[in-house]
């Protein structure tokens, strides 16, 4: 059966995001106090979370000290992340919601994996040692996690046939941050990666029916790259080059690369053709989730907001037409980057399949927005295969002007007016939605 991922770059996670006990304190460009604030982030965040009703959750841009690589989350980062699994539980109903304890991939960020443990059982790929940080599988010495960690894991063995750590103590599994290179460089084959930036994060899951018989075993690689095109572009060529990622799965191994690339997907127009550092982990094996056309429609209105992920700060973020500029569902102006060009669409999905399993027949590849709902189906989209997503989430804005019309996005943005801009920008409207992240959720079943 299909397991659905939730994936979300959630900008500066940390408890101040969800749950900011200030209630004298305005909240910076917007009326209402910080503890209201980040109440109306946390309802954003679980709304999203129990529309897509996923198995597994990923978060990005966790805050944390700063340690070294593999060490535990710790600070601000650490208590948004449990208090981010205790708003899961009571969102969904479900206690069986469980958290991967975080472990730091580089300068003060970490990676958040929580898990519905129904189905599911954490089985590593490491074990935890005790004291500063993940350990190899085999290695010795393995330990219980901090006291801040319970709760957070089942007291369960991994069952027999998962790929890592069969037989052993799901709360000891620990995730991995340490790669060594493949045989494309062979001067380096075999030797241990040394990361500048952000290493990425592996997670390993065994997927199991209502036996405790597995049935599939799921890797994740989650990453986050540079925050620039040339350190980006050379980090997800070098995701080629890590033996972890490029080794063959095994028959019943579901292997996933997602997160923030922060390379656009597609050149600039009006060509919109695919950026060569995609091709590397193709050539690995690995499918693209979110894929440009090759050949754009026509006509071309629109196209990139249905890749986009990236959104704009405030006021810098449109969604209306002027007499010298026309903007379009789903993305109208308001998708990209404040400072860079051509940088909306960075947030994407390789997955690959071992031997022994297939796709599902529906991947329900959603870009999950709040501003104008998903999925894009509100408007006719500009040409056949532009992916508009199946899974239904909501528009999220309070709507301003009689309500409209962010409760019915146009095909076209509308007129420009001092009021429309007012309301657009305004918290109820994209003001908290932006607030809570500068990147929109990807929903994708394996």
């Amino acid at each position: 059966m299909a397991v659905r991922i939730l994936y979300w770059n959630i900008e500066k996670f940390a408890l101040n995001k969800i749950g900011n006990p200030r209630t004298n304190k305005r909240q910076k460009g917007a009326s209402v106090a910080q503890a209201q604030a980040a109440a109306d982030r946390l309802e954003y965040i679980t709304d999203q979370i129990t529309a897509a009703n996923p198995e597994i959750i990923v978060v990005v841009e966790v805050a944390t000290g700063y340690d070294a690589p593999g060490r535990l989350v710790r600070g601000a980062g650490l208590n948004g992340s449990l208090e981010l699994l205790e708003e899961i539980r009571n969102a969904t109903g479900d206690d069986d919601w469980m958290l991967v304890p975080p472990l730091q991939t580089g300068p003060n960020e970490a990676v958040a994996v929580y898990y519905l443990s129904t189905n599911l059982y954490f089985s590593g790929p490491n074990r935890w040692p005790g004291g500063g940080g993940a350990t190899s599988q085999g290695a010795g010495g393995y330990a219980d996690y901090p006291n801040d960690f319970d709760g957070t894991l089942p007291n369960r063995d991994v069952p027999d046939d998962a790929i890592y750590n069969d037989g052993q103590q799901e709360d000891q599994c620990a995730a991995c941050v340490t790669f060594s290179y493949n045989a494309n460089n062979a001067l380096l084959q075999g030797q241990v990666v040394g990361f500048v930036g952000r290493a990425p994060y592996m997670v390993s899951f065994a997927e199991v029916d209502g036996n405790d018989d597995v049935i599939s075993n799921i890797t994740l690689f989650v990453v986050h790259a540079p925050a620039n095109n040339f350190g980006a572009t050379a980090f997800l060529n070098l995701l080629a080059d890590l033996d972890e990622i490029t080794t063959a799965p095994a028959n019943d191994e579901i292997m996933v690369v997602l997160g923030d690339f922060n390379v656009n997907v597609m050149s600039a127009p009006p060509a919109y053709t695919e950026r060569a550092a995609y091709q590397a982990l193709q050539n690995a094996g690995y499918t693209l989730a979110w894929q440009p056309l090759g050949v754009p429609p026509a006509p071309v209105a629109g196209y990139e907001g249905y890749y986009a992920t990236h959104i704009r700060r405030p006021n810098n973020a449109i969604y209306w037409s002027t007499q010298t500029l026309t903007t379009y569902y789903p993305g109208y102006g308001y998708i990209g980057a404040d400072l860079v060009q051509n940088l909306y669409a960075i947030d994407n999905l390789f997955v690959q399949y071992g031997a022994g399993l297939a796709p599902p027949g529906n991947n329900h590849a959603t870009i999950q927005n709040g501003i104008v709902g998903s999925p894009y189906t509100a408007n006719a989209a500009p040409g056949p295969g532009v992916p508009v997503g199946s899974v239904v989430s909501n528009i999220r804005m309070a709507g301003g002007w009689g309500g409209g019309p962010f409760q019915n996005p146009p095909a076209q943005g509308p007129p420009f007016s001092v009021g429309r801009w007012s309301s657009f920008k305004g918290w109820a409207n994209y003001g908290f939605i932006r607030s809570t992240s500068d990147h929109l959720a990807l929903i994708f079943d394996i």
